[in-house]
């Protein structure tokens, strides 16, 4: 007894049908369809592009505004620096040199017009003075005795001298110089720098007289002559 098997058979494999065909059929179909819109699309977007091509690009418009900058009143423009001026040794010198000479003309300057003004305040102090004061003056031997002064008063002096008091309104003003044994004596009284009363004495112990007073209408006047 062989131990041989039996044949095998081939495995089942399925006949197409009619149904199978029909379904390949529509496949195909479907498949026609698609490749057809995609075929329009693509003539429809080169018919575009060969109108856009003869007509060229659209014109575009573009607006344009100038802008005008608005200054206003506080908008400051800033000056450019300056450049640094350089100076050599012998400039610098010449220039504290003109500035010691200014600062020293000035400061003569103004030392002459202080000398100026004081000397207008003394001239106008002695006009005032001159105007309102009274003088006594002795002249002639020296060492005699002068006795001198407004009513009341008793001033001493001796010759030569001359004082001036700012005048006022006694009943009078007197001058009177003794010698002391010989020579010669004169006095006088100016009232605002006029001589309203002389004398003169010679020899011996001889007294100069002078005297003034108001007069009856106002005034100085000489009353050796009375």
């Amino acid at each position: 007894m062989s131990n041989q098997l039996p044949p095998q058979q081939p495995p089942w494999q399925p006949q197409p049908g009619p149904m199978t065909k029909k379904k390949m059929k529509k496949k195909h179909r479907v498949r026609n369809v698609v490749l057809s819109v995609i075929g329009g699309v693509v003539a429809l977007f080169v018919v575009l592009g060969v109108i856009g091509a003869a007509v060229g690009p659209p014109k575009t418009t573009v607006a344009t505004t100038t802008h005008t900058p608005r200054v206003t009143a506080s908008t400051s423009l800033s000056p450019k620096p300056s450049p640094i001026a350089t100076y050599t040794k012998a400039q610098l010198r010449a220039q504290a040199r003109a500035v010691r000479e200014d600062a020293a003309k000035a400061k003569a300057s103004q030392a002459a017009a202080a000398r100026a003004a004081a000397q207008k305040a003394a001239a106008r102090h002695r006009a005032w003075l001159r105007a309102n004061s009274i003088e006594f003056i002795v002249t002639g031997t020296p060492g005699a005795n002068v006795i001198y002064g407004p009513a009341g008063s008793n001033y001493q002096g001796s010759s030569p001298m001359d004082v001036t008091e700012r005048i006022g309104s006694p009943a009078y003003y007197a001058i009177n110089a003794q010698l002391q044994g010989g020579g010669q004596v004169s006095c006088e009284i100016k009232v605002a720098g006029q001589v309203i009363s002389s004398a003169t004495a010679s020899g011996g112990y001889n007294i100069a007289t002078c005297e003034i007073s108001q007069g009856p209408f106002g005034g100085w006047q000489n009353d050796n002559d009375g």
